[in-house]
């Protein structure tokens, strides 16, 4: 997979990861597909209308490493060669060192 494919599918997405509830984004009914499989145990949140997923679910899905660092607050996915970092309230992240832009910061959810 090249490094444009890889950032457009990780970065394009939109990201959620689950960890704390946040007053400023909710969940909402929506169809989500990922490889071309509906997944109705998703759920999918929209804040600014930005549609996140779970990203750890997404780069698995993929294939890739996902990791988080709650020292340094920040997720790692690696595929392949490609290595992107995000730190989590973030909109800025790091794809193989270089400086990138997310569509909206990263931010950490769940449901409990």
């Amino acid at each position: 997979m090249n490094r444009k494919k890889l950032s457009r599918i990780i970065l394009g997405i939109g990201m959620l990861v689950g960890i704390q509830t946040t007053a400023w984004a909710k969940p909402v009914e929506t169809t989500f597909f990922l490889n071309g499989k509906e997944r109705d145990d998703v759920e999918v949140v929209v804040k600014n209308d930005v549609t996140y997923v779970p990203l750890r679910l997404v780069g698995e899905e993929l294939d890739a490493q996902v990791e988080y660092d709650a020292m340094s607050k920040k997720v790692t996915i690696v595929k392949d060669k490609e290595k992107l970092e995000v730190p989590i309230g973030s909109k800025q992240g790091a794809l193989n060192g270089e400086e990138v832009e997310l569509i909206g910061p990263m931010f950490m959810h769940t449901n409990e």
